[in-house]
């Protein structure tokens, strides 16, 4: 299973997590894990290389494991709103593949 957890404060994300493998299909046939991958991939090139935005990112593709924290600029509104549609999409896949995916809130 996939494990996501977003970091949020006073209705604001700052970060979030991914870990584990879905297991829905074998490694490189996952359409689970691709779609995952692809959501938070392009939520970190948005941040980084659209806003210019300093970011704390750790990944580990052989653990299935990514990272992603704002190091400041929380109230940017661009940033919100990347890192919102993120959790939304996820959230849509994670209804239609409820025993692949686990999306904790952590803060509020």
């Amino acid at each position: 299973m996939i494990k996501i957890k977003f970091f949020e404060k006073s209705n604001t994300i700052l970060g979030l997590e991914c870990s584990g493998h879905s297991g829905y299909a074998e490694f490189g046939s996952d359409i689970i894990c691709s779609a995952v991958s692809s959501i938070v991939g392009s939520c970190l090139v948005g941040l980084k290389k659209v806003l210019n935005l300093a970011v704390l990112h750790e990944q580990d593709n052989k653990n299935a494991y990514f990272k992603l924290m704002l190091k400041s600029d929380f109230q940017n509104q661009n940033a919100q709103v990347l890192l919102k549609t993120t959790k939304f999409s996820l959230q849509e896949v994670a209804k239609d593949y409820q025993k692949y995916i686990a999306i904790e809130i952590i803060g509020g």
